[in-house]
């Protein structure tokens, strides 16, 4: 039985740990504006080689009252490098077959990731973007209440497709569902 109550304890625990959940608010200083988002959730995932993972993840925040969606891929160092241009669009593809377009506010911030960032070639060494998309309250509500099953995103080295599976899709729902209740 105490077996059985620590197992229960563990796996609620767990679960816990990881929901999806508001990280603390921050307000600026001057504007007084208050920025609310949840942690990164990931969209895609894929292991290429040892070490050297692809992912897509996205972020909601809203700023006072504009709502963002932070695209963040990471490629590894076998891929070619490119970046995102303010302007630069990225479509979701939901379950019902409805297409929402989202346009880059800015260029992307691009870092270089690796166990050895000086040295081109270390293990695990690839490319991570961040690129901020301003989406309506209209847009957001669409992320609320249907499924994301596929992503494009334009980039300087062409269209960068993604298949979502629905218990990804499930847990990036839930992020934009949290954003739009502030």
């Amino acid at each position: 039985m105490h077996e059985f109550l620590l197992t229960v304890s563990l796996l609620a625990g767990a679960n816990f740990a990881f929901s999806q959940k508001l990280l603390k608010p921050e307000v600026d200083k001057i504007s007084g504006d208050t920025t609310w988002k949840t942690n990164e959730q990931a969209l895609y995932a894929k292991l290429t080689l040892v070490g050297a993972n692809e992912m897509v993840a996205v972020q909601p925040e809203k700023v006072g009252n504009t709502y963002f969606a932070w695209l963040n891929i990471t490629q590894p160092k076998t891929a070619n490098y490119y970046y995102i241009l303010k302007g630069n669009k990225i479509f979701f593809k939901f379950s019902d077959k409805s297409i929402l377009t989202l346009e880059a506010a800015k260029e992307n911030l691009t870092e270089k990731v690796g166990s050895n960032t000086t040295t081109f070639g270390s293990v695990g060494e690839g490319m991570k973007t961040y690129t901020p998309f301003l989406i309506t309250k209209e847009q957001l509500d669409k992320m609320v209440s249907t499924p994301i099953e596929f992503v494009r995103v334009e980039s300087s080295k062409g269209e960068l497709d993604y298949d979502i599976k629905p218990k990804l899709a499930e847990k990036v729902q839930k992020a934009f569902q949290l954003i739009s209740a502030k």
